[in-house]
């Protein structure tokens, strides 16, 4: 996550912070990185909600220090639990079936609850351990979720430390060499000198109507 949509998170979930209790972060990673590698997102994001007295769960498949559930993202079917508000950030470009992903994410939704969905929209290839190079625009993420209905949508521009970055490209690219198909590789490279980078946000409302009709389908 980065420090710009850490804040574009904070500024829609308070837009509607009466209206919430429960949340869970899918994919959340550590508590040692959302403190000290990311320390934004704890400082940013996840402390004013939990001094608004909001309950937060971290999700992730990893089991460490500051995650609640310990369970891979595409197994979500198999968690039998409903949130107020569930994030996915950054998360739907490293799984190979994005598109159930987002089925199961929205099972887990309560009634007139809210769906904060953000992926890389210009950022280039990278392994967390892997990379689907899928790369949406806010619309159609809105298409892809027709039972929502979009709040606020935005292609955010983002900083980011370029030695630091392509570091990180250069590994993947030396994986994608060896592990996957080499024609990665130049869309790669092309993408990693497109400045600014950006990533796609988008806030949904699970409204009633749409709970009703989207829980009668069979």
């Amino acid at each position: 996550m980065f420090l710009e949509e850490a804040k574009w998170i904070k500024l829609n979930l308070f837009s509607v912070l009466d209206e919430f209790i429960t949340l869970i972060d899918i994919g959340s990673s550590s508590q040692y990185f959302r403190t000290h590698i990311q320390p934004y997102i704890e400082s940013e994001l996840f402390e004013p909600l939990k001094e608004a007295g909001k309950l937060v769960t971290h999700m992730d498949s990893k089991s460490e220090v500051g995650v609640d559930i310990v369970l891979d993202i595409e197994h979500l079917n198999s968690l039998n639990q409903k949130f107020d508000v569930i994030l996915c950030c950054n998360v739907l470009e490293h799984v190979k079936k994005p598109l159930t992903v987002l089925k199961h994410i929205k099972k887990l939704l309560n009634k007139g609850g809210f769906l904060v969905v953000t992926i890389p929209f210009s950022y280039p290839y990278h392994c967390d351990p892997y990379d689907n190079l899928w790369r949406p625009s806010p619309s159609l993420l809105v298409e892809m979720l027709p039972e929502f209905t979009p709040i606020e949508m935005s292609i955010l521009k983002v900083k980011t430390t370029v030695p630091k970055l392509f570091y990180r490209s250069l590994v993947s690219i030396i994986q994608t060499v060896f592990f996957e198909h080499p024609g990665i590789i130049y869309k790669n490279f092309k993408m990693l000198f497109q400045h600014p980078f950006s990533v796609t946000c988008t806030f949904f409302h699970f409204d009633n109507s749409n709970y009703e009709n989207f829980t009668n389908k069979p």
